[in-house]
């Protein structure tokens, strides 16, 4: 683990390897694309989950307490097929929401991922993507209709 991850997280070392793990279970890296387990990835979305340390830290005791009380061992010990089972009937619904959500969030935003699937890196500004003149005039039959809202007087 390299010290962007360690450094100022709001997990110990063992939630972020569980973090990592279910990371590489949702999306593996392949021979073209890195996976969201990687390195510079994973660190993003562990600081977007910062916000949710609680939620995490119940999941991942839930997790470990599956783990041991199902296969006789810690959730890492396990295989990768009985860690997807584990993940299928011992994951809170809220911490799935977040973690994909950020997880997700993470994966599609690096420059890496997007030239492999076809998509130009970077922020869409300064540079931008070319735009076809809007034809403004589409929305005078709007400006022409009659008010359908009622004035609320404003008082000072």
């Amino acid at each position: 683990m390299n010290n962007a991850t360690q450094h100022d997280n709001a997990f110990g070392e063992h939630e972020q390897n569980v973090l990592r793990t279910l990371a590489k279970l949702m999306i593996p890296p392949n021979d073209d694309v890195p996976g969201a387990s990687d390195e510079t990835i994973f660190a993003v979305a562990l600081a977007r989950l910062k916000s949710s340390a609680a939620l995490v830290r119940r999941a991942v005791s839930a997790l470990d307490a599956a783990a041991r009380r199902e296969w006789g061992s810690d959730f890492l010990a396990l295989d990768e097929g009985s860690q997807r089972a584990t993940c299928e009937l011992h994951l809170d619904g809220d911490f799935r929401k977040e973690f994909q959500l950020q997880v997700v969030t993470s994966y599609y935003e690096d420059d890496r991922v997007l030239v492999a699937i076809g998509l130009r890196a970077g922020p869409a500004f300064p540079k931008g993507y070319e735009m076809a003149e809007t034809d403004w005039s589409l929305l005078d039959p709007v400006k022409k209709r009659q008010p359908f809202y009622r004035d609320v007087p404003v008082k000072n």
